[in-house]
């Protein structure tokens, strides 16, 4: 039995294809299982109001501060490692952002996506975070990172500023 090159071809394109489509499963289920485990492991963002705009003050006013001009901040390395700007928006931007459902035709935004999970559960959101907020408004923003801790970010000239606040009473929870 002489096999006809039409045949030959369409059978090839057939494999091709179903491997194809193996593949594409497969990148699939693992995009959907990082966006999964992403997406529980981000911050809530809290617009800064009046409370908490007072209890800035408060710790800005009357507890001992560390400015740490020569080390990048820690979360500024996650932002560049994420693509997202180093600044403070930036970085309210990476720690709040949900993954995006899978795109079957933009491999390009998967890849970074698929860079920003990795990063996000990398992230250990309990040492990082007392309460998993992270408090904002233009140019600056504070995570509660310890009892009787506080780290402030704030926009600048020269970047980003890296403040951490400690509280000499042991207790953020003012």
């Amino acid at each position: 039995m002489k096999l006809s090159p039409k045949f030959i071809i369409a059978a090839a394109t057939l494999i091709v294809l179903i491997f194809a489509a193996l593949d594409y499963l497969s990148a699939f289920n693992s995009y959907e299982r990082l966006k999964e485990e992403a997406n529980s492991n981000t911050f809530e963002s809290i617009a800064i109001g009046y409370k908490e705009e007072r209890f800035l003050e408060h710790i800005q006013s009357s507890w001992v501060t560390f400015e740490i001009d020569d080390v990048k901040a820690p979360l500024m390395e996650f932002c560049e490692m994420t693509e997202f700007d180093q600044t403070v928006a930036g970085l309210v931007q990476a720690l709040t952002h949900e993954v995006p459902p899978f795109s079957a035709w933009n491999i390009k935004q998967n890849f970074r996506e698929v860079t920003r999970a990795g990063g996000l559960i990398g992230l250990d959101l309990e040492s990082i975070s007392t309460d998993g907020k992270i408090y904002h408004k233009e140019g600056g923003a504070f995570l509660k990172v310890r009892n009787g801790m506080v780290e402030y970010y704030e926009d600048s000239e020269q970047g980003v500023r890296y403040f951490v606040y400690g509280n000499p009473n042991r207790s953020t929870n003012e």
